[in-house]
Order: structure tokens, then C-alpha cells, then sequence
């Protein structure tokens, strides 16, 4: 009720003043948050998928509805920028998964499908306790290079022009590039992914002399 309340130009407290604001800013969908707080609940009411299908809707709620508002804020909303953002949110979440698939099955989560761990003979329990088998390995490869394929599908369709006000997504982007990365090449997954804060900062710099180098 709080975002309707926004979107009628109104406000109850300081954070939905802040929020009307910046709807009207920067005219921010509605349709775009009701898909996102979709996504939030899913976090709630749901612990598996049984289909890749279901998990891009998820990853598209969560993480490609954020890229698509920020579209919108860096003035650059436009078809081409739009098929970036919604590949770009859905590869990094795909990486998110990978990244945390022990710490989520801790909390009873699993979000990589169902359908794949039949392929790969894996059930809950064996992903948790067989943070080093071949069968483990086969699978993350195999989810690894879907993320990766929408990694390349979103920048296919980043024209060049959209390069430096896209500048903050691009090194995200590449950020996660380089998580998955290690995760595609590790032997075992009884620790957490991390690149340093040095390495981050090389990745920004890098993209960001890039940008600057053709300005």
C-alpha cells in the first residue's frame, strides 16, 4: 500500500517521501516493482525450482528489475539497454547461486533446478556433502556456462554509445565476471568465492580507463 500511496504522489514518513520523489524523478514503472517485491517473497514461499524456467523468472525479478530501474535513473532507457539489463541481472544472480549454493543449503534453500541435479545424479544432501565430486564439478560447470552465456547476451546488446553512462553496471558486471570465473575453475566448494577489494578496484579502474580512453 505504501508504493501505491507513492505512485498517488503522496507519502506517510520520510522513506515513501524519499521513494514518491524519485518515482516521479525519474518515472519509474510500477510494473517493475510489483515484479521485484514478487521476488522478495519467492525468498519467503519458496526453497526449490524445479525448472531453469522458473529460476529466470526469479533471477529476473530479483536482480534484473534493479538494472531496469537504474536505467532509467542513468538516462539511458532504451530496447537495447533494457535486453542488457534484464541478461545482465539474471547472469549475476546465476552467479549469486553458485556462489552461496552452501550457505543457501544451510538455510534449506536450493536454487539451482531440480531438473539439472536429476541430470547429474546429485540429490540435496549429496550438494552438501559432496562439496569436491565429479558429478558436483559437471554441474557447476554446466550452470556456470549458462551465466555465462548471459553474460555475452547482455553485452552484445550494450551499444557503444551507452558505455560511459553505463559505466557502473559494465564494472559490476565484469565483477561478476571474474567471481564466476574462479567458481567455474575451483575443485571444491567448502568455501565461499571472494575476490579482493585490490582486484575489484583493478577491474574498475581498467573499465573505467576504458571509457575514458574513447571519450
Amino acid at each position: 500500500w505504501q508504493l501505491n500511496l507513492c505512485y498517488d504522489r503522496k507519502y506517510c514518513d520520510d522513506l515513501t517521501l524519499a521513494l514518491c520523489d524519485t518515482i516521479q524523478r525519474f518515472d519509474l514503472e510500477k510494473e517493475i516493482f510489483d515484479e521485484l517485491f514478487l521476488g522478495v517473497e519467492s525468498d519467503i514461499t519458496t526453497k526449490r525450482y524445479e525448472t531453469f524456467e522458473e529460476l529466470k523468472l526469479y533471477c529476473y525479478r530479483v536482480a534484473s528489475t534493479v538494472g531496469l530501474h537504474c536505467l532509467k535513473i542513468f538516462g539511458c532507457d532504451t530496447p537495447q539497454t533494457r535486453v542488457y539489463a534484464e541478461n545482465l541481472g539474471i547472469a549475476m544472480q546465476l552467479t549469486n547461486i553458485l556462489r552461496d549454493i552452501r550457505e543457501d543449503l544451510e538455510r534449506d534453500r536450493v536454487y539451482i533446478p531440480l531438473e539439472d541435479l536429476r541430470v547429474f545424479d546429485l540429490s540435496d544432501n549429496e550438494l552438501y556433502r559432496s562439496s569436491s565430486s565429479d558429478d558436483l564439478r559437471q554441474l557447476i560447470n554446466f550452470e556456470a556456462n549458462r551465466a555465462k552465456e548471459y553474460f555475452a547476451i547482455a553485452e552484445q546488446h550494450l551499444p557503444a554509445s551507452h558505455h560511459s553512462t553505463m559505466v557502473a553496471a559494465r564494472i559490476m558486471g565484469a565483477i561478476y565476471r571474474r567471481i564466476l570465473e574462479l567458481i567455474d575453475n575451483i575443485d571444491s566448494f567448502k568455501e565461499r568465492v571472494e575476490i579482493s577489494n585490490i582486484e575489484k578496484l583493478q577491474i574498475a579502474k581498467k573499465i573505467y580507463l576504458s571509457v575514458k580512453h574513447r571519450g
